[in-house]
This record gives C-alpha cells, structure tokens and sequence, in this order.
C-alpha cells in the first residue's frame, strides 16, 4: 500500500531522529496501523504547530519606537514626534520645545514641552495648521535648533524627527522699539536661513523680547533672515549676518494700531467664524475693513487715532455692537468683548421677471451705519433666510447679479420681516 506523503514524510523524520539518538537509547519503529496512531497521539502534543519566525528588529532612528507612548484623545489628529540629540548623538533631558501653530499666515497658538530622559516627546492632538518649533537647551552653550515646518494637513498625519543641537558662542543680539522709540516688550523675532545660504538652521525658529525690547538668540555663525513683528506695528523683515563674535541689531516698527478683542455669545462661549464690521461713512466704491474671528472668538482691526469707532459683530444667528466714539487711545480698544444676542430674522423671495422663484441665485445685505454687509444664498425655491440682523436698523437686500444692482434694492425696516426682490438680468 502506498503510504500518504505527509505520513511518510513524518516516518522518515522519525527514523531520520532515530539514527541520531544517544547510545544506549532504544529506537522504536512503527508501522501501520499503530503508526498512525502514534503520529495522532504525537500531533496532540503540538509536535507540528506552524513554525514562529522570530520578530523582524526594530526599525532605526527616527522612529516611532524612540519616543515615549502617550495616548492621544482625537486619533485623526496630527502628531509630531522628536529626539533632542547632542552632537555627541546622546540624548538630552529637559531640552525646551517652543512649539507655535499658525493657520493663514498668522500665530494662532503657543505652547511649550520639554523632553524626557530619552531626550525624546510626543505632541499629539495637533489641529489642523502650520507648526513651528524651536528646540533650546537653557543654561548651555548650545545655539537653537528647530524642525522643517510641519504641515497637519490630512488627517492622522504623523512625523518623526532627530534634532541636533550643537556648541556655538555665536550671539545675535539686539533690541526692539516702536512709535517714539519705545521698547517693544513681549514683540517676536522669527530666524531661518535660505536654502542656499543653509548652515544648520533647519525650520523657523522663534525668540521673545524681554520686558525692555531686548533679545538675545545663540545661533551656529552664518547668514540669516530676521522677521519682527509686535502687536499694533507694521513686521518688518532683517537681513543678518552673524558671525563668531557675536552680532548686534536694532530693530525699529512703524506703528500702526488696530482694536483688538474677543466675540462670545451670552453664556461667554466664543463664536468662531462670525463677521466683525467697522461702522462709519460708507463708501460705495471701497468695502469696510471687515474680518472673521479665528476658532477662539479673536478678531483685529485696523483703526487710527481721531476716528470714530463702531462695530459690529454677526454669526451663529447673534450680533453685537460697540459704540466705541472717537479714538482718542487706541490702548482703550485693545481688549474688547463683544457679546453677541440673538438678532432679528429677515426671509423672502427672489423672483424672476416671469414671476417664477429664482431657484439657487444669491442676495446681497448691507447695514451702511454699521458697515456690516455680506451673502446668502437662495434655497430650490427661491426662498432666503437673514438671521442675526440688528432689530433696529434698515437692512438693504438686493438679488446677487441684478442689472440693477443696489439700485434696486428693497430695505426691511426694523418693523419688517418679509421681503420680496426680483431679479432683472443684465442686458448684453
């Protein structure tokens, strides 16, 4: 009888161990029938398991393993994982990170970490944004050191970096002032160097003046770009060159204030995205300076001492106003709270000149005291919503397009809610 190949191949591993048994060892051999019973038996002590490889090494630096695990609360979050390394290649404990998220250009957020006894952190939960960071060592000879900017933007997005901080006794020094000479305290000065002029700066990194416009920043010898900037000046960018003696600037603003301040709802809650509107004169032919507050509520305007000041704040179906009269401080509009209520809703409809509803078009408002003015669109049916409109001033709507333009505009009056526009198309 023909033996099944995998029976016959166990026989003869089998009779292949019994040549090399021990001397004095018995070997048994078995055949037949009490073969099989005998593999049945040896297959229940596990003999032929599938073979474990061994677990491939970890991978090498940078890598995730290096860096202490910490458990993140948003798992589609950014993280950004570091090791601060001397130029020895040991690691460094309690090196300070700088870290400064920036959405469109401006700072948003400043916070600070420090590095554990591997030298190593792990920020996680990052939103979405542009990070920079700034790696120093404080009571050391070591010039600053950063990572290439890290952009969060997709979901889940995870960096590693090794960060090598060096000996230097190179200085950048040099002192901040703004209108009439005067210190500018808590004013930043952002450095990084051009891909051709590189010499160990990698990313931007970011110093504060003290309380008397000073600053001082330990950098490798070469040659950088220096960008100040401070509340209520004008950033101005500075070409230096530092070199191993130490190099000394000063840097000088022009002045150029704005009115500052935070929008929240009644409970305090921050309204983020909402319209913040100068009032005054109303120019048709140049829009009011108007911006949208960022995730936290803030918003900033520019003003000029001698003006007269209002504004006027818009989202989540609330508005608020300030009457703020002649500016004749502008330290007076720098933190200003703007508590929004609900406003008035003003709806209608948008026909076309055969009376049928302009499905999906759009309608312009405008408030000219508050210089308050925006869109919103039209649903299938021709049907518009305004809500958070101030209750006693005249709204003007027009349809987005018309030939007419605001020429045809009608107005609700504080006493009205119901509006009904017509949409004329221009005639080419």
């Amino acid at each position: 009888m023909k033996m099944p190949r995998p029976l016959g191949t166990a026989l003869a591993s089998l009779r292949r161990a019994a040549g090399h048994l021990p001397a004095g060892v018995g070997a048994v051999v078995v055949t037949g029938g009490v073969a099989a019973a005998s593999l049945a038996g040896m297959a229940s002590l596990s003999l032929f398991d599938t073979r474990v490889d061994r677990a491939p090494a970890l991978p090498p630096a940078p890598s995730p393993w290096l860096v202490q695990r910490a458990t993140a609360v948003d798992d589609s979050a950014c993280q950004l994982s570091l090791r601060v390394l001397d130029d020895g290649g040991a690691p460094i404990n309690n090196a300070r990170l700088g870290v400064v998220r920036l959405d469109e250009g401006q700072v948003q957020r400043r916070f600070e970490a420090t590095t554990d006894a591997r030298g190593t952190h792990r920020l996680i939960d990052l939103p979405a944004g542009y990070y920079d960071v700034t790696v120093s060592v404080d009571g050391s000879s070591k010039a600053l050191a950063g990572v290439p900017t890290f952009a969060c933007d997709q979901a889940g997005k995870r960096a590693f970096h090794d960060v090598v901080v060096v000996e230097s006794n190179a200085q950048l020094t040099g002192t901040m002032v703004g209108r009439h000479k005067k210190p500018l305290a808590n004013a930043e000065v952002a450095l990084w160097q051009t891909d051709t002029e590189r010499t160990g700066l990698a990313g931007v990194v970011r110093i504060r003046t003290a309380d008397d416009g000073t600053f001082t920043a330990r950098l490798q010898p070469g040659r950088y770009v220096a960008y100040a900037s401070a509340a209520d000046h004008v950033s101005r960018k500075f070409d230096v060159d530092v070199d191993a003696a130490g190099t000394a600037v000063d840097m000088r603003l022009g002045f150029s204030p704005s009115a500052r301040g935070i929008v929240v709802d009644e409970s305090g809650n921050p309204l983020a995205d909402a319209v913040v509107s100068m009032g005054g004169a109303f120019d048709p032919r140049a829009r009011n300076a108007t911006v949208k507050t960022d995730a936290w509520g803030r918003f900033s305007l520019p003003v000029q001492e001698g003006q007269a000041l209002t504004l006027t704040a818009r989202g989540d179906g609330r508005v608020a106003r300030a009457v703020l009269g002649v500016v004749e401080n502008v330290d007076r509009v720098q933190q200003l709270t703007l508590v929004a209520t609900a406003g008035r809703t003003v709806q209608g409809m948008v026909y076309r000149t055969d009376g049928e509803p302009l499905a999906f078009g759009a309608v312009h408002y405008r408030i000219k005291a508050l210089g308050l003015e925006g869109e919103a669109n039209t649903d299938g049916g021709g049907r518009f919503v305004l809500d958070g409109m101030p209750t006693d001033q005249d709204v003007e709507v027009w349809a987005v397009g018309n030939a007419t333009g605001a020429w045809g505009a009608q107005v609700a009056s504080p006493s009205t809610t119901q509006l009904a526009l017509t949409f004329v198309p221009p005639a080419w």
